[in-house]
């Protein structure tokens, strides 16, 4: 692993990875004197639109009274720890390392910037004007959100270009040419429910059920991960979860281990999970992360492509400073649908003051009554295919029940607010009879009294005879 480095902001510059350089051929002398007369460019391809690239330079070239060329690094890159001679004939690419690049970066932190190009065009973007020396180069693009940059190292070398025996403001410099190296972040965020797969988007939540939840992060290679920003967070939204049924603990990361290699916290129903430099690191050689949390459902209304949550990755663009982050999110979607019991009698007359019982399939029940125009409060959240049961347990009055009746829920009769209805009809009970009013029940009772006053007749003269 990398030694560890104090780090220094440095304004959205830099990136991680591999080295990128020219060679300073052995340089004669070590007489310094005024810049050289002349100016070169640089180069970098595997640009994608957008990108801008910026130099800084950090050594200078200076051309001695006797015509000769002598490098300097610029202070304070020059106290840099094992920092190279320049005028040794060293291979830029072959001398300086990562860890070395990174800290020359630091030590420019603040510098201007000597040139600048414009956006990159057919993946090429050229920096052109600048002096004899060696730069470091940034990449940026405010509107990239996956990629990590890596720190570049040119040389712009002095060429007597017209061959006239000497340096003057007409020469054109030989320029470094390189092709930019990035390493690439990510973040999915997907959902299922059970041994279902998972998916982006779900519809067979309904309350009282668990959703699980899996969030693949993709880990860029940094040169440091000492002080990187690397951190995930995921925000539930209480309309649809019990956000008490999740604890930080509960939420893992495969491969990786707690408090050595990452942290968790959960508050409000936000997740935050942050990397330590050892994780990261673990992390990037592994490519991709997945974390992992089941949380419980406690919908209670329909909900169509109803947002869950949203999962950010917040990360470093650079391997060496501190303010240059991007960020990468993702979300899933559901849609929760309710059921509507119309009540009706068997000539469509809609039926007030039925009562039913519903049990959802995690086994808890609610109780629901039809209204003046036969229609019961909303039953909800359900998911497609959920099959509930249910029972009449008071029918209106002079209707017999409606048969228990075991109901699945089939989203292609909902309405544009996810609502289904389903009519559940009574036949009338014959075998009540009225208790007051009408012309049957005085009929009724008028025939029985004659019937005792004659049985009593009977038995009277029966006894005068005997």
């Amino acid at each position: 692993m990398l030694m560890v480095k104090t780090k220094r902001s440095f304004g959205r510059l830099f990136a991680t990875g591999a080295l990128a350089g020219a060679t300073l051929a052995a340089l004669p002398g070590m007489a310094f004197g005024a810049s050289v007369p002349g100016s070169g460019s640089v180069t970098v391809n595997g640009l994608t639109d957008g990108d801008i690239v910026t130099a800084y330079q950090v050594a200078t070239a200076d051309l001695g009274t006797d015509g000769t060329v002598t490098y300097s690094w610029v202070d304070p890159v020059d106290d840099v720890d094992g920092i190279i001679n320049l005028n040794s004939g060293s291979d830029l690419t072959n001398a300086i390392d990562q860890e070395l690049a990174n800290d020359i970066a630091l030590a420019a932190s603040g510098f201007e910037a000597a040139g600048t190009s414009g956006e990159a065009s057919d993946g090429t973007a050229n920096i052109d004007g600048l002096s004899a020396g060696v730069y470091v180069i940034k990449v940026t693009n405010d509107e990239d959100s996956t990629r990590v940059y890596q720190n570049m190292i040119l040389s712009v070398k002095p060429v007597d270009s017209n061959g006239n025996g000497s340096f003057d403001s007409a020469d054109v410099f030989d320029g470094g040419e390189v092709t930019l190296k990035v390493s690439t972040t990510d973040l999915e965020k997907v959902v299922k429910e059970g041994d279902a797969d998972y998916g982006h988007y779900i519809n067979t939540l309904s309350f009282g059920d668990t959703a699980d939840f899996k969030i693949t992060v993709t880990v860029p290679t940094y040169a440091d991960y000492e002080g990187r920003t690397f951190t995930v967070t995921d925000q539930l939204v209480d309309t649809y979860f019990d956000l008490g049924s999740l604890t930080a603990d509960s939420v893992a990361i495969d491969g990786l281990e707690r408090t050595t290699d990452y942290s968790v916290t959960y508050e409000n129903g936000l997740i935050t999970v942050t990397f330590t430099p050892a994780g990261l690191a673990k992390a990037a050689a592994a490519g991709t992360v997945d974390i992992t949390y089941s949380v419980k459902v406690d919908a209670t209304a329909a909900a169509v492509d109803a947002v869950l949550n949203d999962a950010t990755l917040t990360f470093d663009k650079d391997s060496v400073t501190e303010d240059y982050t991007g960020t990468v999110t993702d979300e899933d979607t559901a849609d929760f649908y309710a059921l509507q019991i119309v009540k009706k009698g068997d000539d469509d007359t809609l039926l007030p003051g039925a009562e039913f019982e519903i049990t959802f399939p995690d086994g808890s029940k609610k109780t629901v009554t039809s209204g003046d125009k036969g229609l019961t409060d909303l039953v909800a959240a359900l998911g497609s295919n959920d099959k509930i049961t249910i029972t009449e347990t008071k029918a209106p009055a002079g209707y017999k029940p409606a048969a228990t009746t075991e109901w699945t829920v089939n989203v292609s009769g909902a309405n544009d607010d996810n609502v289904i209805t389903l009519d559940i009809v009574n036949t009338k009970d014959n075998t009540v009879l009225p208790t007051t009013g009408g012309t049957g029940t005085v009929a009724l009772t008028a025939a029985g009294v004659v019937l005792i006053a004659g049985a009593a007749m009977f038995i009277v003269r029966s006894r005068k005879e005997n």
